[in-house]
């Protein structure tokens, strides 16, 4: 496993939330990021790429990832420039 300094950590804390059909992010949201909790990434509509442990994966309508604990997940600025 590659070493990464300075990607910031997503936490989910003990909270309920509801299915939603819009977007929903919680607290401070990083374009690249590790998460310490499982997640289920379903995509609405098609809209470039997804990075999933530097590897990339295409965001198409209805598409479904499953997302492991520790996983570094990131999306490409829209403008293309990542920060930094």
């Amino acid at each position: 496993m590659k070493t990464l300094i300075n990607i910031p950590v997503h936490q989910l804390n003990d909270i309920q939330f509801p299915a939603s059909e819009r977007s929903i992010t919680f607290g401070d949201h990083a374009p690249s990021h590790r998460i310490d909790f499982y997640a289920l990434v379903w995509f609405g509509e098609t809209a470039g790429e997804h990075f999933i442990d530097f590897e990339s994966f295409p965001i198409l309508k209805d598409t479904v990832y499953l997302l492991g604990k520790h996983r570094y997940t990131a999306f490409p600025p829209k403008n293309g420039r990542w920060p930094g």
